[in-house]
């Protein structure tokens, strides 16, 4: 494969933003892909950014937190359905089975995500 721009040079990559093949004058190394010269470095820079902020976002990575977003809401809804079935058991004298069903499905669900990441090593 040659590059985009020079006919006659080898290419030793693929541009991350365009997809144009880059000889070794026209390449761009970002660090963690390659870019056009003068064209697409920022945008290059740009998707970079956006997948090391989702990494952080997914708990995917050496820099991720514990857990990620998606449990932790399934606990704090867990958390919710479970308090208010307390509330409306010890201060209403109503069983709302709607309530402890959900929480502890919400339970189960958070604990399976957390599972799967520790599982599929997400975490690492």
């Amino acid at each position: 494969m040659n590059c985009y721009t020079h006919n006659d040079a080898y290419a030793i990559g693929i541009c991350k933003a365009c997809a144009k093949a880059l000889c070794m004058e026209c390449a761009h190394d970002t660090g963690n892909g390659l870019a056009c010269k003068d064209t697409c470095i920022e945008e290059v820079n740009a998707v970079n950014e956006i997948m090391e902020r989702t990494k952080m976002m997914y708990s995917i990575g050496k820099e991720a937190p514990m857990l990620n977003s998606g449990t932790i809401v399934y606990f704090l809804f867990s958390f919710i359905f479970g308090g208010w079935a307390i509330y409306s058991h010890f201060f209403t004298n109503n069983t709302y089975s709607f309530s402890v069903a959900m929480s502890f499905g919400m339970l189960a669900i958070g604990i399976y995500t957390m599972y799967k990441q520790k599982k599929l090593k997400l975490d690492v």
